[in-house]
């Protein structure tokens, strides 16, 4: 008997007329299936993406971690700004005789060039080294309340700090506010900076007092002991 022959032989299954007869597979459910896997299969090229970045960004990030950490510990991330702050006039006022009065501390060879509030340097010797502050205002691209500046330090003829300030626009113009770091090299200047802001502070609570001192004493004049 033949191959044929055995398919001859056997009978036709029988048709159940009550079973619904399942419809074939949509090309709606087909698209769905494959749009499916391509999703899948993106996820997973991205996350294999991120993962050879993320690795290939490592050292960049420990580097710049250290730093923020360094200028977060220092206090160099409130003492800088507030030295800026201190020195803001320095190029003018120093050409007063009551120049002395208005500073924190001590320097010589004084000299600055500016351009308006929006940019500026200053330079001077202090405790025999040299110091060039440089304060940029740089352009806003956020429609907010937001300025953005770069404060940058060089001492001895070696640039060792730049970092990025943030100001609220309804502030006054000399308010500014840490906000990250762009360039570091740790030397002594820690020291002198740290030590400026700390005569700062000192100074800032004479002048206060000797304010307040002068207004008691005025109205205590006239009033019985």
């Amino acid at each position: 008997m033949g191959i044929f022959d055995l398919f001859k032989n056997k009978q036709a299954p029988k048709v159940d007329r009550e079973r619904p007869v399942e419809p074939e597979t949509s090309m709606e459910e087909d698209l769905l299936g494959s749009i499916k896997q391509f999703r899948n299969q993106q996820s997973s090229v991205r996350e294999k993406f991120l993962k050879e970045n993320d690795e290939k960004l490592a050292p960049s990030h420990e580097k710049i971690e250290r730093a923020e950490n360094f200028i977060s510990e220092s206090g160099l991330n409130k003492s800088f700004p507030k030295v800026i702050k201190h020195i803001w006039h320095w190029a003018s006022w120093s050409k007063k005789d009551s120049f002395e009065k208005y500073t924190a501390f001590k320097v010589s060879n004084i000299s600055g060039e500016k351009d308006g509030l929006r940019e500026w340097s200053l330079s001077f010797d202090y405790e025999g080294n040299s110091f060039l502050f440089s304060f940029k205002e740089q352009k806003s691209y956020y429609e907010d309340d937001s300025q953005y500046s770069d404060m940058a330090l060089s001492f001895d003829g070696e640039k060792v700090l730049e970092i990025s300030c943030i100001s609220d626009l309804n502030r006054e113009y000399d308010q500014w506010s840490y906000l990250s770091i762009k360039h570091l090299v740790i030397s002594d200047w820690v020291r002198s900076i740290v030590e400026m802001d700390e005569l700062i502070e000192l100074y800032d609570i004479k002048s206060s007092r000797e304010f307040g001192e002068s207004m008691f004493k005025e109205q205590a004049e006239n009033l019985p002991d």
